[in-house]
């Protein structure tokens, strides 16, 4: 806090009261002394707000005036911000009601903040999700959505500027910045157009949002199977099949509804998928959602949430997002499952049938980091062949400027023993002396052998510095694509660390939560783990019952992290 007073004071001083012997002189009181008017300045922690207090003067000093007031102000390092109404109203009513009082004299701004700027989505851009999770961590089944139509020219979303913050300032005239404002961006693929910050559909079908784009989907429509009379599918859109994935069969696609998926079908869809009956002993991979009736021995791969209405059996399921189950007695039964972000079902395990389950961990990440470090092994395995295929040319190639400042002193000699000769030649023309027209004669057959040489050296380079460049020319895509390998290679490990960091954050810490959440019975036998924590049920438990991670704390002891159970 800081305060200054100013004041003044005009003090008179009267002349000594004479003596006189003998005599009783009369007391004479002396005048009070005028005291002018005072102004005291108050400043608050944080320099954002002021206070005038104004004494009034006594026995006829002066009154405080505005100036003073500002002067006052400005001693006390208050220049900004000054509520020029206050002070002056301050000023005049202590001049007329002569009484103490105080005042707000300077106000600081406070910063206002600004806002992100945002896209507004005209589509569900989830629509096929296992529900809507309430507070208690409850799901909503029936909230689950479908994939929205779309035709030609309908707005899909609209991108808002943002608002940059205001600046603020404080009574001592110090400026300090609003918090920073990032701009949105949008992003749009196939069947989706940019105009003026908004996004038209620029054909009709299914809206969706993949990996942070927009885009419309083309339909391919198959009445029936996928089988011999159709063969394997890799389509950038949406497939529908009203029949069966036959055994063996490949489906590529951005989104897939399909009536069943039957033995060793492999499916990769980067978007959603909608099985109407079961997946059976196949391959799954889906970036998006995935909705089916039951899944039997097959291995599934899936980024956002699963819904299951019936059962799981013996299968590998991977799930970046929720599980959930929706029929009364639905069921998983053998097999390992691995949920990020926690599971919801019914009936769990069988005893006699090896049932583990794993919530919290995100699976989806491990892939990732192993699929890219399998593509980084390619990747050096291809540069290593590369750069033993290319080194003995790189060699060659290192060796081209030496060629060539050799070739350019060459010529240089070249050109100086032509010189010399023509100067030799010219001199024995002006001779007559028989001995020294031989001597001459000499020197310029000693210049013609050093010339020849010269010439020899000189076509070896221009023939060898041919064969090189041929060479680089030969092999330019081959140098071109080792570059282009290790560009790649580079931007891997970037790739590679980033999945790291995010797959160490999501293992830092205990999360209570995600949760299991079993609703009638799991079996013994049954194991489940959690990020830190693992946990065998031994005996049979009937639900409604939740399973988290929690830190267990021990008086005494080193808090214990484990798997609690409680009612739901």
């Amino acid at each position: 806090m800081a305060s200054k007073s100013t004041s003044g004071d005009a003090g008179l001083k009267s002349p000594p009261a004479p003596s006189g012997e003998g005599k009783t002189q009369p007391v004479k009181r002396e005048p009070s002394s005028p005291v002018d008017g005072r102004v005291v300045i108050t400043v608050e922690p944080g320099d954002m707000k002021a206070t005038l207090a104004i004494i009034p003067p006594q026995s006829g000093g002066r009154d405080v005036s505005y100036d003073l007031v500002i002067k006052s102000m400005k001693e006390a390092g208050v220049v900004a911000g000054l509520l020029g109404e206050n002070i002056s109203q301050a000023v005049i009513r202590a001049k007329n009601e002569q009484v103490p009082l105080a005042v707000d004299c300077a106000m600081g701004v406070e910063p206002v903040p600004g806002k992100d700027g945002y896209v507004k989505y005209y589509f569900d851009t989830e629509p096929v999700t296992v529900g809507k999770v309430d507070e208690t961590g409850r799901i909503d089944f029936r909230e689950r959505g479908q994939l929205p139509m779309v035709n030609k020219d309908d707005l899909l979303a609209q991108k808002f500027p943002r608002v940059e913050s205001r600046d603020g300032i404080d009574i001592r005239g110090r400026k300090f910045k609003g918090p920073p404002t990032k701009n949105a961006t949008v992003k749009v693929g196939q069947g989706a157009t940019v105009v003026d910050d908004k996004v038209f559909a620029s054909c009709a079908g299914g809206a969706v949002l993949i990996s942070g784009k927009i885009k419309v989907l083309n339909i391919r429509q198959i009445s029936g199977d996928v089988d011999l009379s159709v063969g394997n599918i890799n389509f950038n859109g949406l497939v529908k099949v009203t029949g069966t994935i036959a055994p063996g069969f490949k489906v590529t696609a951005e989104s897939l509804v399909v009536d069943m998926v039957d033995k060793g079908a492999v499916i990769k869809v980067s978007g959603d998928m909608v099985v109407a009956k079961g997946i059976n002993n196949a391959r799954v991979e889906v970036g998006g959602t995935l909705s089916a009736d039951y899944i039997l021995a097959s291995r599934v791969v899936v980024s956002g949430d699963i819904l299951v209405k019936n059962t799981i059996h013996t299968s590998e399921i991977m799930c970046g997002g929720r599980l959930g189950m929706t029929k009364s007695d639905a069921a998983i039964r053998g097999g390992t499952i691995i949920c990020a972000k926690g599971l919801d079902v019914v009936n769990l395990g069988h005893e006699e049938t090896k049932t583990s389950v794993a919530f919290g961990i995100d699976p989806i990440q491990e892939i990732e980091l192993r699929r890219l470090l399998a593509e980084q092994k390619g990747l050096d395995t291809k540069i290593e062949a590369l750069e033993k295929e290319l080194a003995p040319i790189k060699i060659n190639l290192d060796k081209m400027p030496k060629y060539k400042c050799a070739l350019e002193e060459v010529g240089v000699a070249l050109d100086k023993i032509h010189v010399h000769v023509k100067k030799l030649t010219k001199a024995k023309e002006s001779l007559s002396e028989p001995d020294k027209i031989e001597k001459l004669e000499m020197a310029i057959d000693q210049q013609e052998k050093l010339y020849q040489e010269a010439a020899d050296r000189r076509d070896k380079l221009t023939r060898t510095l041919g064969v090189l460049t041929k060479q680089a020319k030969l092999r330019k895509e081959s140098f071109d694509q080792l570059e282009e390998f290790k560009k790649q290679h580079l931007a891997l490990e970037e790739e590679i660390e980033h999945v790291r960091e995010v797959i160490r954050e999501s293992r830092a810490a205990v999360d209570a939560t995600i949760k299991l959440i079993v609703r009638g019975h799991i079996s013994p036998g049954t194991d489940l783990a959690a990020r830190f924590s693992k946990r065998r049920i031994h005996d049979a438990l009937r639900g409604p019952l939740q399973f988290y991670e929690t830190i267990k704390t021990r008086q005494g002891a080193k808090d214990e992290i484990m798997i609690e159970v409680r009612s739901l």
